[in-house]
């Protein structure tokens, strides 16, 4: 399908946040008339790299959050002692003394 028939379908379905339960008929109507050309248009295939996507920007808002909040591990010294690379390192520092 091109992507001009495809911008139409996509452009004149009706919002799923209906208050009416006419307004949500109307809409699950739309979809299921439709649902071949969407799914034909976005394919099966891309849904689990979406989803992968998707859970990638929720990690980096985390992230960005605890940044914010914490200091993130770079600037904040208690973390930078904690990483695995620096209890490696104090291990062997350890066996090589005792």
């Amino acid at each position: 399908m091109n992507k001009e028939g495809m911008k139409s379908v996509l452009l004149n379905i009706s919002s799923t946040k209906a208050t009416s339960l006419t307004q949500y008929h109307m809409y699950m109507a739309y979809i299921m008339a439709n649902i071949r050309k969407i799914l034909d248009f976005y394919g099966y295939e891309t849904t689990e790299g979406r989803f992968r996507c998707y859970q990638g920007v929720q990690r980096t808002r985390e992230e960005m959050v605890n940044i914010s909040i914490n200091g993130g591990k770079k600037y904040n010294k208690d973390r930078r002692k904690n990483t695995r690379k620096n209890c490696r390192r104090k291990k062997k520092k350890k066996e090589k003394r005792g």
